[in-house]
């Protein structure tokens, strides 16, 4: 009957019992603090690994900054493209008054020199 439960709904055996598990947080500890000798090839290949560690991350962090700054620099060019639309759309709409202030001008002066013929 279990078997036909899916995995995450069948029952969790703990393998391990408590005497089990005192005797592996022992071993944990000793592990930590125990020296483990590595063969001169060993030591090499940990060496080169540590050193291309530490070159990958120097190189994630400039590639990182690098992208930073290219936002920072496109944000200040979007922001100036913004402001010049909105200068342009300003000066249109200076434009567009100033041409229907004076044609409605000239339709007051036509008014008044047809009522004064």
């Amino acid at each position: 009957m279990q078997k036909q439960l899916p995995y995450r709904l069948k029952p969790k055996q703990n393998l391990v019992s408590n005497d089990k598990k005192s005797k592996k947080e022992g071993d944990t500890l000793v592990s930590k603090h125990t020296v483990v000798m590595l063969e001169p090839h060993e030591s090499k290949v940990n060496r080169l690994m540590k050193v291309l560690d530490v070159v990958n991350k120097d190189r994630i962090k400039t590639n990182r900054k690098v992208a930073h700054e290219r936002h920072k620099k496109h944000k200040l060019e979007v922001r100036n493209a913004e402001m010049m639309r909105e200068i342009g759309i300003k000066k249109s709409k200076k434009a567009n008054c100033r041409l229907m202030s004076k044609r409605e001008q000239s339709k007051v002066r036509k008014a008044i020199d047809s009522t004064s013929k």
